[in-house]
């Protein structure tokens, strides 16, 4: 195991702890063959990534020495179509040449025009909820019009209770064709659907139970966010996890001779109220517990003296709909989202070529709505009022590949006021805007507040402020 580690990357010990639980956590390999060696067994990594420290689908091999980051990168590529790149962790280059090599029939990603229509079917089903209907509308100063036309939805997990037709023919049992029924391919017909229209929309897979197939959907509890293309179309769904639904992943001790071990709750995950255990590291010995993972765990010994306190770090707060690595699924359609102002979004064919950028789905929505308020109709009809989103700003290639897409004459950046703080989103922000302005011909304007007026642009607008708008001129 590799003992060199990067600063921005985990203790040794807390990385060890992870190499252990691979063995346990509800992970999917993939298997890969590595040109004249030995092959390499790759663990997606539900955990925060050892080289970005986001949890964005990035890999780490079964021997710890080497990862697959989708957002940092590096002279080694791994896959060109979901941008990912491989890292040594001893901080050598890896010279690796990988073919995929999978045992599980994945399906290929449906087109545009199916994908849209198989997910409006997915959300007309799962009505929001009241809890999250108020939290759009008092935390997020949304409209009950703009929640119908942006068509969040709030998913809670079902159980299909009967097989379906193998997709590639009809159910055989006993040698006898069979015909069942099943929840999603009702749906799917009573959608003007075709049976296998699910094949290739994320979220949807087989799973085998002996001698029959079961159709399931799988995702996140929470409320469910549309990312759309340019078009309109829904191409991918995120999820935001309530609070009570985000593990926690990760503990931190300020004393290398003690560990918290954490307690499984559903799959794997511990919540807040879930018991956890601190344990010494030597001896074996229970010597603390605690239910609440939202404050520090102060562990004292028998003369009242702190010997150690330990911090846990919950889950992000979203997550993409995926269905990768099960049978006849398929991996998320990780790209940028188009956020139209509520006019344009009612527009069947919207013309524009100015957009802002920024990070977040959910969020690009809510200044789409607000930026009318918060601008002048000067400035206005300047920079417009249509967003593009991409889930993380190490994804910013996909931001400038939708703005060229959709023929950006102008873009506005507005990343969360603390990007100047931020090394990682500050490089991110910096290639952007460096690529923008030297190969692209678009017109770069830069956003900017101060941080008390709100962190984010969508908060800015919400809490009433205006941002200052710059040329960008020199990098």
């Amino acid at each position: 195991m590799t003992k060199q580690m990067n600063t921005n990357m985990r203790t040794r010990f807390a990385y060890e702890q992870d190499l252990n639980n691979l063995k346990t956590w509800d992970k999917y390999k993939f298997m890969y063959e590595l040109q004249g060696g030995p092959k390499v067994s790759w663990y997606e990594m539900y955990d925060n990534c050892l080289i970005c420290n986001h949890t964005r689908g990035c890999m780490i091999n079964d021997k710890g020495t080497m990862v697959v980051c989708v957002t940092q990168e590096s002279p080694v590529v791994f896959s060109t179509k979901w941008q990912s790149w491989v890292h040594a962790l001893d901080g050598s280059q890896p010279n690796l040449n990988l073919k995929a090599k999978t045992g599980l029939t994945q399906s290929t990603t449906a087109n545009e025009f199916i994908a849209d229509k198989v997910y409006k079917m997915i959300l007309s089903h799962y009505p929001l909820t009241p809890e999250h209907t108020q939290h759009l509308i008092k935390e997020r100063g949304m409209t009950l019009e703009e929640i119908k036309e942006r068509g969040y939805a709030s998913y809670k997990q079902e159980v299909p209770l009967f097989p379906v037709p193998d997709p590639n023919g009809e159910y055989v049992k006993d040698g006898q064709s069979v015909r069942f029924d099943n929840l999603w391919i009702d749906r799917l017909v009573k959608a003007g659907l075709f049976k296998n229209d699910w094949k290739g929309v994320a979220g949807f897979y087989m799973e085998s139970e002996g001698d029959e197939r079961m159709l399931r959907f799988h995702a996140e509890e929470g409320i469910l966010i549309p990312f759309r293309n340019g078009k309109k179309q829904i191409v991918g769904l995120q999820v935001r996890l309530d609070d009570d639904k985000r593990g926690y992943s990760e503990s931190k001790s300020t004393n290398p001779e003690y560990k918290a071990e954490i307690i499984p709750f559903g799959k794997n995950k511990l919540y807040a109220g879930v018991e956890a255990k601190i344990v010494n590291i030597e001896t074996g010995e229970v010597i603390g517990q605690a239910t609440d993972l939202k404050y520090p765990i102060i562990i004292k010994d028998g003369l009242g003296n702190i010997v150690s306190e330990f911090t846990f770090k919950q889950e992000p707060k979203y997550k993409w709909v995926s269905s990768a690595n099960r049978l006849y699924g398929v991996k998320a359609n990780v790209t940028a989202h188009v956020a139209y102002s509520l006019d344009n979004l009612k527009n069947k064919y919207p013309y524009v070529n100015t957009f802002w950028i920024t990070e977040g789905g959910l969020k690009a929505d809510i200044i789409a709505s607000n930026l009318h308020k918060g601008l002048s109709k000067e400035k206005l009809a300047m920079y417009g009022s249509n967003v593009i989103a991409v889930a993380g700003t190490g994804q910013w290639r996909r931001a400038i590949e939708v703005a060229k897409n959709q023929g950006a004459k102008t873009v506005v950046l507005a990343f969360d006021s603390d990007y100047l703080s931020n090394e990682a989103v500050r490089k991110d922000y910096n290639r952007m805007a460096t690529e923008l302005k030297e190969n692209t011909g678009i017109n770069v304007f830069i956003a900017k507040w101060q941080e008390y007026q709100g962190k984010g642009l969508d908060d800015l607008l919400l809490n009433g402020y205006s941002p200052s708008i710059e040329y960008l001129q020199d990098l």
